[in-house]
């Protein structure tokens, strides 16, 4: 497979706070596609769900399920990375 560009996108720069935020090259801020998806949906079942399996433990699930989709995440960051890398030299460009 190979890495095709076919858009040149602009470098954005992230700026964390309550919620991520990127810079535009203009300087705009623009809210992620997670922060806006977390603004919007009906948060009501984590209610029902938190107070079916208790606070702590529901505490617990929650920890483990990020550090899990952070690990995910650098995975494939890492994967994706060294794939470009390795095609790239390959291809001699």
């Amino acid at each position: 497979m190979e890495l095709i560009q076919k858009y040149n996108y602009a470098e954005l720069k992230k700026k964390e706070g309550a919620s991520r935020l990127y810079l535009t090259p203009d300087g705009e801020s623009l809210p992620s596609v997670t922060t806006v998806l977390s603004k919007t949906q009906d948060k009501s079942f984590l209610k029902e769900w938190k107070a079916r399996v208790g606070e702590k433990k529901a505490e617990e699930i929650v920890a483990n399920s990020s550090a899990i989709g952070t690990a995910a995440t650098f995975i494939y960051r890492t994967f994706s990375e060294q794939t470009c890398i390795r095609r790239f030299n390959a291809s001699g460009h």
